[in-house]
């Protein structure tokens, strides 16, 4: 691989558990979820990354080093390009009161490369994070119908049980 001295940083906060949005880097289900049909990842050093993109247009590359729950690093090349030819992604994961922030940095040999990059990765994480936010809140509906039936509900009991059952312990 070419040096690498030019680096597209990103940083995004996501409204959802860190371990929830990890799951996202090493299930290959839900990594198909935002890259798309047909992408997977095995997420061990060494394990495969197979990116496919709704145009028909592949990446691949290697988990270099896995941390759970907070870092993921791996390396992407384009299909039909050679390992020399790739760059190096790595997502850090840090708890934050709103949910977990993703700090991405994308290293490349060049700042051309780079820049061709930047309007991929916002368009990628906004997918991402809507993708990891839907299944982090999916249970969202029933919650507010719990609250919504608790104010009619005459039981003291039954109404508690309800209202506990649609909020977090910060709420």
């Amino acid at each position: 691989m070419a040096e690498m001295s030019e680096f597209l940083d990103r940083e995004i906060t996501i409204c959802a558990r860190r371990e929830t949005v990890f799951r996202y880097f090493t299930d290959s289900a839900r990594f198909a979820k935002w890259w798309g049909e047909g992408s997977r990842i095995d997420p061990r050093p060494g394990g495969a990354v197979l990116i496919r993109y709704p145009n028909a247009v592949e990446v691949t590359g290697e988990v270099v080093e896995i941390d759970p729950p907070r870092r993921i690093v791996f390396t992407y090349t384009y299909a039909g390009k050679t390992p020399a030819d790739g760059t190096l992604v790595t997502i850090t994961l840090d708890e934050a009161p709103a949910g977990t922030v993703l700090k991405l940095r994308h290293a490349f040999s060049s700042a051309k490369i780079r820049d061709l990059h930047v309007q991929g990765w916002r368009y990628q994480l906004a997918l991402f994070s809507k993708t990891v936010a839907d299944e982090e809140q999916s249970s969202a509906p029933e919650r507010i119908d719990a609250f919504l039936r608790s104010w009619g509900e005459p039981d003291a009991a039954a109404r508690r049980a309800l209202v506990e059952s649609c909020v977090t312990r910060d709420i």
